[in-house]
């Protein structure tokens, strides 16, 4: 499978996210590679992008409108999708609640609710 995206949050802990529902965690710098649980409905998700701030929040972007969110370093994820069919392909995290998803066509969502809600920001043309 296809690997479109890495983020560490320390020199051991990492995330890989990619294609066919691609979602890995490591504890040990990358030598071995664990699966991630997310909410169901999410096994054939294209991954595009993964990042987190320094508190420990995560957000994940993908296919089908496709979003989760962690705020405990990657323990537990939830679904806070956006009500889009878009290809999300990446994403700004300034912290557990306030994220910012690009998508096709200038497509820029943002969200300070931790996802509750999605907004429009703007659209590059």
């Amino acid at each position: 499978r296809r690997l479109h995206s890495l983020w560490f949050t320390s020199g051991a802990r990492g995330f890989a996210v990619g294609a066919e529902g691609l979602f890995r965690v490591t504890e040990d710098g990358g030598l071995s590679w664990g699966e991630v649980t997310l909410p169901s409905g999410m096994s054939d998700v294209e991954w595009s992008a993964i990042s987190f701030n320094p508190s420990g929040a995560g957000w994940a972007v993908g296919s089908a409108g496709k979003v989760v969110r962690t705020i405990d370093e990657g323990n537990a994820w939830t679904d806070v999708s956006i009500g889009s069919n878009s290809l999300w392909q990446d994403l700004y995290v300034s912290s557990s609640t306030r994220a910012w998803v690009v998508g096709p066509g200038g497509r820029v969502y943002q969200t300070s609710t931790g996802g509750a809600t999605w907004g429009e920001n703007s659209r590059w043309t």
